[in-house]
């Protein structure tokens, strides 16, 4: 048993095991909310208003069979399961470089080690990735530019990226490590743990969601006309957004805040159970190799 105050590391300075584990613990969460998703997905078509439940999963089924309920889930784990892998590696690798602190005597240093840690694993992972994925995103025709361009072009857009990322990344991994060395054991039931997750992807998702918004914004106002509402960034996406509609237009859509609602939710609770399975294949895999 690993006290309350002491950090688990998993398997001590297996960085490519972790990376596994991440990757393994996204898809088996992607595994799990497929279902959900695909029945929330169904529910918001037009013709399932007033249907039951027990319809709107029998109209599922006849589709493709059990399958169904699995469509696209091989696609999106493929597409995240390097991004989390790497999150939860780089994270657990800097944790283990630079946070010695005791959070019984030093809970301040502990802290501030923890969410650091956990925003520079975000920019880590982003800056290996982002490649490939402007490439994907973006369509780049990398034959036009100059090569000595390629780079600017391929990393363009990042800096935005990059402060969204250490940003939700420092809540999210930085709050659930916070946590799991104040309040949990290694030895904490696992409903405990989850529970615990739960309070740090919700929180983390709530805190995010006005960058997400502008985020969103700001990937669209390249394509459109160019006037004084055109964000010129972030910062300046968040002012106009602010002075023009005030502070309920980051939680809401067409006035309504279920789309917040969901998203800080569905969303907290896939972030929750990827922390969970990551630290129980750890903790499993740590003792096997301890015999």
């Amino acid at each position: 048993m690993t006290a309350m105050g002491e950090r688990s590391t998993g398997v001590k300075g297996s960085f490519s095991l972790n990376v596994l584990f991440g990757g393994v613990s996204f898809a088996l969460t992607r595994s799990f909310m497929a279902p959900i998703e695909i029945i929330d997905h169904r529910t918001r078509y037009p013709g399932a208003k007033g249907k039951r439940l027990s319809d709107i999963l029998k109209d599922i089924y006849q589709e493709k069979g059990i399958k169904s309920f699995w469509k696209q889930n091989f696609t999106n784990v493929r597409k995240g399961f390097l991004w989390q892998a790497l999150n939860l590696a780089f994270n657990d690798k800097l944790l283990a470089v630079f946070n010695h602190y005791d959070p019984r005597t030093e809970f301040g240093k502990f802290m501030f080690c923890n969410l650091i840690s956990g925003g520079t694993a975000g920019v880590i992972t982003l800056a290996i990735l982002f490649p490939s994925y402007s490439f994907k995103l973006k369509k780049l025709d990398l034959s036009k530019p100059p090569k000595p361009k390629i780079i600017r072009v391929l990393y363009k857009g990042f800096a935005v990226s990059a402060f969204e990322h250490f940003y939700y990344r420092t809540l999210y991994l930085g709050g659930f490590e916070t946590l799991k060395g104040t309040v949990m054991t290694t030895d904490s039931p696992v409903i405990t743990k989850l529970l615990w997750a739960l309070v740090a992807t919700a929180t983390a998702n709530f805190l995010h969601y006005p960058i997400y918004v502008v985020r969103n914004h700001l990937t669209l106002s390249p394509y459109a006309i160019e006037d004084e509402n055109t964000f010129k960034g972030l910062i300046d996406g968040f002012a106009k957004m602010m002075r023009n509609e005030g502070f309920g237009v980051f939680f809401k859509k067409n006035g309504s805040y279920n789309l917040f609602i969901d998203h800080v939710l569905r969303s907290g609770a896939a972030g929750a159970l990827t922390l969970v399975f990551y630290n129980e294949l750890q903790l499993h895999f740590a003792q096997t190799f301890k015999h």
